[in-house]
């Protein structure tokens, strides 16, 4: 997700824990599934961060789940937006549509789902056995 803040101003615990509680909104899961893993700057925009994030699934029908809650394109970015005006942020200014693929995490249980959201792009991973 591309956010128009600074990554001083983003990396404040209150700006990634109102982040964190508007990605769980939109995806119709608990901020505690959120993980922001980096907040990088954008290449193009120097008052911009690229925010890596994953959202934890329990399992591929969650993952499903997930995905068909948070929506694709515009009514993606839309959906995110709202949520993210609603926690008092400013709207992101670049989002694409989830991505399936394969993670690997030793700190995640087998069971556990792994929803990579970088780049601006949500990316769905599953995490493969310990």
């Amino acid at each position: 997700v591309t956010m128009p803040y600074t990554v001083e101003q983003f990396n404040t615990a209150a700006v990634k824990t109102s982040f964190k509680k508007a990605v769980a909104a939109a995806a119709g899961t608990v901020p505690d599934n959120v993980v922001i893993v980096s907040v990088v700057l954008a290449r193009r925009r120097n008052s911009s961060v690229v925010v890596k994030t994953k959202i934890l699934a329990k399992d591929a029908a969650s993952v499903t789940t997930l995905k068909s809650t948070l929506g694709s394109g515009d009514a993606l970015k839309t959906k995110l937006n709202t949520a993210l005006k609603k926690e008092g942020l400013k709207e992101s200014t670049g989002v694409t549509a989830p991505v399936t693929g394969s993670a690997g995490a030793a700190h995640v249980t087998a069971s556990m789902m792994l929803l990579p959201w970088a780049l601006s792009a949500l990316h769905f991973a599953r995490v493969r056995a310990l």
